[in-house]
């Protein structure tokens, strides 16, 4: 599908900057945003994305032995409603990965759709949403710092915000406080959530 290969390409750009050059890690496991050069920034505007918001990030996993699944959780007025599509890998070229995750909408003749698409390294996937909520504001929030990751626990990368009200309330992710504050006081959150799962972890 024409989706699918248009984040396959995406992806493909984030590893060109990594590509025969292994850097030095350190032994624990951490996620960061990752920039894209201005090469990478060039290559990907020239892509048919339409309107929507795509992040990138760069995992670090000093491990072999260990399996990376991603996941949007969809919130309405505080309660999970669904999983969009879960999504894992375990053939790691290197220590460090490249994730990548967006939204973008398609405008039809008589309504509209939103796409949700995944991406592990070279792998992806797409999730489509028919069936939208009606919206007059959005925000997105996402880690702006590299954050340890404990195995086998959820870690929150991003947020995207979206409410039918005057405002809407983009609270920090950072930490599970706020994060609960988020989804409470909004009507429609959506998160991305990576969990690094290791059946020998002791961190």
């Amino acid at each position: 599908m024409k989706k699918t290969l248009l984040l396959s390409i995406i992806l493909l750009i984030t590893s060109l900057s990594s590509c025969g050059v292994q850097q030095n890690v350190n032994s624990y496991t951490t996620v960061k945003p990752y920039n894209l050069s201005e090469k990478e920034t060039a290559l990907l505007q020239l892509l048919p994305l339409q309107q929507g918001h795509v992040s990138f990030y760069e995992v670090t996993i000093p491990h072999k032995q260990a399996e990376i699944f991603t996941n949007i959780e969809y919130y309405q007025n505080g309660e999970k409603v669904k999983d969009m599509g879960g999504f894992s890998s375990s053939d790691f070229k290197d220590k460090k990965i490249r994730l990548a995750v967006g939204q973008q909408m398609f405008q039809h003749t008589n309504n509209e759709t939103w796409q949700w698409f995944m991406g592990i390294d070279d792998s992806s996937m797409t999730v489509s949403e028919n069936s939208l909520p009606n919206i007059n504001g959005s925000a997105f929030e996402e880690i702006s710092s590299p954050k340890k990751i404990k195995y086998n626990k959820r870690t929150v990368l991003a947020a995207w915000i979206k409410t039918n009200k005057n405002h809407t309330s983009a609270l920090s992710i950072e930490d599970e406080s706020s994060r609960q504050r988020l989804i409470q006081e909004n009507e429609h959150v959506y998160l991305f959530i990576i969990e690094i799962k290791r059946e020998d972890a002791s961190q």
